[in-house]
């Protein structure tokens, strides 16, 4: 309950931090950090190989538990439209 009544003083002080820390995490990772390597976007594919195999395997495993789920009666989430009277 007490968060509720300060919840408008905190909110705009919590964005104004973020959007500090944003700024200086910004420039001191453009213009004062130095990396010992550089891979010149080599790595890009792989990154995004493992980035859609983890997508697609958090697709199929929900709809595979709806699919071979042994309950008779079908579960509402897994129907398309929502829930079915």
């Amino acid at each position: 309950m007490v968060y509720c009544i300060i919840n408008p003083i905190i909110a705009p002080t919590v964005l104004l931090y973020f959007l500090l820390a944003m700024g200086c995490q910004r420039y001191n990772a453009l213009y004062v950090y130095k990396s010992s390597y550089e891979s010149g976007g080599r790595f890009w594919g792989a990154v995004f190989h493992q980035i859609m195999v983890g997508l697609y395997g958090m697709q199929v495993s929900p709809q595979s538990i709806c699919v071979f789920d042994v309950v008779p009666v079908p579960i509402p989430a897994c129907l398309p439209g929502g829930e079915q009277e």
